[in-house]
């Protein structure tokens, strides 16, 4: 009847425990504490480790335990198991196979296995063992401690959650049982530093912390550390759309050596021949030898052979940029476009009152507030977004006008999302789709918007060149400095995106623009070289529009739809 009862105790734990239980080397000592199996000593099961003549078996480590053996294990104590289960059903359960009859470890945890015997009410096994401590037990401020002939187990793979400095010390000295250089010279590890370690950043953690999975079979399927599971992705104001593939380590780690894999670059560590590892070796985030790994000639992973300064706030209305000015095209285009602005500001404050382009503002408000708003923000979206007045007047001109307007806008309010969202969102997976020109969305209304706005400009500049006439009265004549500036900053730029997916045989056809130049660009070898030049020129291009756009008639695209708003809530309640 005992047994039975535990077979009892089993199929409601198996229901409580719909998945698989996982072979660890880890054992938390108060469920051990607790289970069937508390009181038994480690070699009562584990007498193939007692006998072995190496502990750990390097061999052992890298497969998966043989679940036959394991049921052998079992039957030791638990034959009717067997008989139980070769019958066709076991803990309420149909056995379909053999194997599945052999799978102790598929349903059963025997070191938290709790026991059937004595089981007061209070305990439901249909309920997670944690938390139920007082359905059996007194409350004690320490459990007691191994017998001594289990106590060479414990010291490696006895964890205490009430100790957790005590488990640490447990999980280390299991690791550098054969990763210390100095430890477990018989087999073949890689070897770490324990002085190096203790330097580092991550000296407090415990292994298992980066190597969640080290702890179980087998041992080298691990994969890559990563790196997010603690921290944060950086924002884009210190990585730049362009790293947004970029895996940590291939910066961060000192012995990382960066590689490609499509459109990633990811790292691989070079194991030494002798010496431990330096695999725990960071380098800090300002030290640009980092970015010398990838930006230096000759490199294989598709990078410029320079390090290029990040974009700066002028480049919002295209990118996803920073808000800063640390180069000096940008801070020369800075200095203009504010003396400029200042400039104009000055001349409208010079002029007669009703010629000033705010000349509402002088009236007396006889309207409601929120009145006044709705009138702001309707001529605001209606006639200085959607540009309705222009619509009205001419139709033609509306085109040719939204044709550049609109794509800058659209690409302006992507750029100004993807850096709140990588400042305030990082864990967000859309966040880096914004961020990742690689990506099919990102791609294709980039390339797009870019096309657009290219036969925007050369409509615009056909249209006045074959124009015959009168001009339409209130509408200014063509910027053509401007739109020559606009037009090259906008070719230079698709000119720039191929050569860096022909540097980084990036695949992505929605960017049917790029993809195009990057084909024929294909097999160039000095692109790494050419590409700093390349990006130079096109910020040059796109600085100088900048500068020149408070002097010139192009000024208007950015003012009137606020000058539109700002006058329509004055004149609100003055129209009646």
């Amino acid at each position: 009847m005992k047994k039975l009862a535990v077979f009892i105790l089993l199929s409601a734990l198996l229901a409580a425990w719909p998945t698989c239980a996982k072979a660890g080397w880890l054992i938390e000592q108060g469920p051990l504490h607790a289970s069937a199996h508390g009181q038994l000593s480690c070699q009562d099961c584990h007498q193939n480790v007692a006998d072995s003549q190496r502990h750990p078996d390097l061999i052992r480590l890298n497969q998966i335990p043989d679940q036959t053996a394991r049921a052998q294990m079992c039957a030791q104590c638990h034959d009717d198991a067997q008989t139980i289960a070769q019958s066709g059903r076991h803990g309420g359960r149909e056995i379909t196979s053999p194997a599945q009859a052999a799978n102790c470890l598929a349903c059963h945890r025997p070191h938290h296995q709790p026991p059937a015997a004595a089981r007061p009410k209070a305990f439901n096994p249909a309920r997670p063992m944690i938390g139920q401590c007082g359905a059996c037990h007194h409350q004690r401020a320490k459990l007691p401690g191994p017998a001594a002939a289990d106590a060479k187990c414990a010291a490696c793979h006895l964890q205490d959650a009430s100790r957790p400095a005590a488990s640490r010390q447990n999980l280390q000295a299991m690791c550098l049982s054969c990763h210390d250089r100095h430890q477990g010279q018989t087999i073949d590890a890689v070897r770490v530093d324990v002085a190096d370690l203790a330097r580092s950043p991550h000296a407090d953690l415990s292994c298992l912390d980066c190597h969640r999975l080290a702890a179980q079979y087998p041992h080298d399927g691990q994969k890559a550390v990563d790196c997010r599971q603690c921290h944060q992705p950086h924002r884009e104001s210190q990585i730049h759309d362009a790293h947004a593939g970029v895996s940590c380590q291939a910066c961060h780690l000192a012995a990382a050596i960066p590689t490609r894999q499509g459109g990633q670059v990811l790292w691989r560590l070079q194991r030494p021949e002798i010496g431990p590892t330096k695999a725990h070796q960071l380098r800090a985030q300002s030290d640009q030898d980092s970015c010398r790994r990838c930006h230096a000639p000759g490199n294989q992973v598709g990078a410029a052979a320079t390090v290029l300064p990040a974009k700066s706030a002028l480049c919002i209305p295209c990118h996803a940029a920073t808000l800063t000015v640390g180069d000096w095209p940008s801070g020369l285009a800075l200095a203009a476009l504010i003396a400029g602005l200042l400039l104009r500001i000055s001349l409208w404050l010079a002029a007669p009152a009703k010629a000033a382009p705010l000349h509402a503002l002088g009236k007396r408000p006889t309207a409601p507030l929120g009145r006044r708003w709705w009138a702001g923000l309707k001529a605001l979206a209606l006639d200085g977004l959607l540009q309705r007045r222009l619509w009205r007047a001419a139709k033609g001109r509306w085109l040719i006008h939204g044709l550049i307007f609109f794509p800058l806008l659209g690409r302006m309010i992507w750029g100004l999302a993807a850096l709140a969202a990588s400042r305030w969102l990082a864990d967000w997976p859309l966040t880096w789709r914004l961020l990742d020109k690689n990506d099919p969305l990102t791609a294709f209304v980039f390339d797009l918007g870019g096309a657009l706005l290219v036969c925007g400009v050369l409509l615009a500049v056909g249209r006045r060149l074959r124009a015959r006439g009168p001009r339409l009265p209130g509408l200014p004549r063509p910027d053509y400095p401007a739109l020559i500036l606009l037009g090259l900053a906008i070719v230079s730029g698709f000119w720039l995106e191929g050569a860096r997916m022909a540097m980084t045989g990036a695949q992505q056809p929605l960017a049917f623009v790029g993809a195009a130049l990057a084909a024929g660009m294909a097999g160039w070898d000095d692109l790494p070289r050419l590409y700093g030049w390349f990006w130079q020129a096109h910020a040059i291009i796109w600085c100088a529009f900048v500068a020149y756009l408070p002097f010139g008639r192009m000024l208007h695209m950015i003012i009137t739809p606020a000058v539109l708003a700002v006058n329509a809530a004055a004149n609100a309640g003055h129209d009646q």
